[in-house]
């Protein structure tokens, strides 16, 4: 191991002192994260009675260290209610599981706490920090800036081959034979595999469109944002990955009709899409034969992918559905053997199909509801006239980023504590705005389009105030004129 690694996953700790001691608290951990999971090394280092001490690792912990020096009261700043029961029950479920399977206390002790590390509080501190219209723009922004930083890494490897971090880090992320794509190569910069790096800036390129089309932001610092939300998706062509790219485009697709048709249906479908495919797999009504054919047409070598992840699903399942309800734990458990050869059976690629492995329908439905909930609550509260807002145009795009995290770990497992952080912002945001429980929250924007815009050029949503079905005086009506 090269002596940078452990001096950059343990230098994140004075990076993280040093910009909360320096700028606001909510754009200290915004920027914190992106540039730690932009640029720390993939690889980890083994420490004594913990997990593996990676990238993940890093910036949670560092972050709660520099929460717990310059601000330790927000932590408790939020009252936990029943929308975070879903993440509370998933960083739980393999302490169950552990203990289920007669594997003793501390591997329950360790499994809950590496899951809790790195999704448990990522997202708490979404809940503490993205807590209204203001941090939840400043959070859109902050994930375009980092997706704007990584184009010029993603053309050089593009034309020079993915080896940034072997050169800065000695280590190669992946298996060289995955980098080759369409007669060239797919870069990886500093993320774990092609495929992860493609969603990142399918991720970035989506925010940035749909905040530049709806008018929510019209520059990134002194740049105008049209044309960082361009060189995004032209980014994001080039990293040839089909799925992020249909992804990205059913994201601003789903975003647009909404706003046109004033409804939430189709993004409450899309978020919805994941549980249901879950269900349909493990009844077997859902083979794929149909989705591999579809594929087939349109790139032979994505349909093979396909078929091989079906395959592999089919495996796993059967396996893991012998333990259904608590799953196999951890230490690949969940992948049968061979009796003969004693090689694994298949390869989990899913992070469904991993959490249905290793926790059980626990803690699959436990993860589901991950993003199911936060999507819902927020487009409760935001509403159907609110997603074609500017000012509510950066709390949708960061709906549509939940959303489409989810439909991804249907085919990967590739963990990001930023989209946690997106997820709990969501919550808070959406709980901010709620009138009384029950009640559907209506917003009123300030003035029209053009005067909308606050002091630091960020547009507002205010409540609207109850309406009095009393009559008021006419005197009254023009004393309030006058007085205005």
């Amino acid at each position: 191991m090269s002596a940078l690694i452990p001096l950059a996953l343990f230098g994140a700790i004075p990076l993280a002192l040093g910009l909360f001691a320096s700028i606001q608290a909510r754009r200290a951990l915004i920027a914190f994260f992106v540039l730690a999971w932009l640029f720390l090394p993939v690889s980890s280092i083994d420490i004594p009675m913990l997990p593996p001490y990676d990238k993940r690792m890093a910036a949670s912990l560092s972050g709660l260290l520099a929460i717990l020096v310059f601000r330790p009261r927000s932590l408790w700043s939020v009252r936990p209610g029943w929308v975070d029961a879903p993440m509370a029950l998933w960083c739980f479920a393999p302490f169950m599981s552990a203990l289920s399977n007669g594997m003793g206390l501390h591997e329950a002790l360790s499994s809950c706490f590496e899951i809790s590390v790195v999704w448990g509080l990522p997202y708490w501190f979404g809940r503490i920090f993205i807590r209204d219209l203001n941090a939840a723009r400043d959070l859109a922004l902050g994930i375009v800036a980092g997706g704007a930083i990584y184009i010029l890494f993603c053309l050089w490897e593009v034309r020079m081959s993915p080896r940034l971090h072997l050169i800065v880090f000695g280590e190669r992320q992946h298996r060289w034979s995955q980098v080759h794509r369409g007669g060239g190569y797919r870069p990886m910069v500093f993320q774990d595999h092609g495929l992860m790096l493609s969603f990142w800036m399918a991720t970035c390129a989506m925010i940035a469109l749909w905040i530049s089309w709806a008018k929510g932001v019209r520059k990134l610092g002194p740049f105008p944002i049209w044309p960082v939300a361009l060189a995004l998706l032209g980014t994001t062509l080039i990293c040839k990955s089909l799925g992020a790219l249909g992804l990205l485009l059913a994201g601003c697709g789903a975003l647009w009709f909404s706003s046109v048709t004033r409804t939430r249906f189709l993004v409450t479908l899309m978020v919805l899409a994941p549980p249901l495919y879950c269900g349909a797999r493990m009844s077997g009504v859902f083979q794929g034969g149909a989705a591999v054919e579809l594929a087939s047409s349109i790139n032979e070598r994505s349909a093979n992918s396909l078929q091989f992840r079906l395959d592999n699903e089919a495996i796993l399942m059967d396996h893991a559905l012998r333990r259904p309800l608590l799953g196999w734990g951890r230490f690949a458990r969940s992948n049968p053997r061979d009796r003969e050869t004693g090689r694994y059976m298949a390869t989990q690629d899913g992070q469904w199909i991993r959490a249905l492995g290793m926790t059980g329908l626990v803690g699959l439905i436990a993860l589901l509801l991950t993003a199911v909930v936060p999507v819902l609550v927020g487009l409760r509260a935001l509403g159907a006239r609110g997603l074609q807002s500017p000012g509510a145009a950066p709390l949708g795009a960061l709906i549509m980023v939940v959303v489409l995290y989810s439909i991804d770990n249907l085919l990967n497992a590739m963990a990001n504590p930023i989209y946690m952080i997106v997820a709990g912002g969501v919550t808070s945001v959406a709980l901010h705005g709620l009138q009384r429980p029950g009640r559907r929250t209506r917003f009123r924007l300030r003035g029209s389009a053009g005067e909308e815009r606050g002091s630091r050029g960020s547009s507002l949503l205010r409540r609207a105030p109850a309406r009095n079905n009393r009559r008021v005086p006419q005197t009254e009506t023009g004393e309030r004129r006058r007085a205005q």
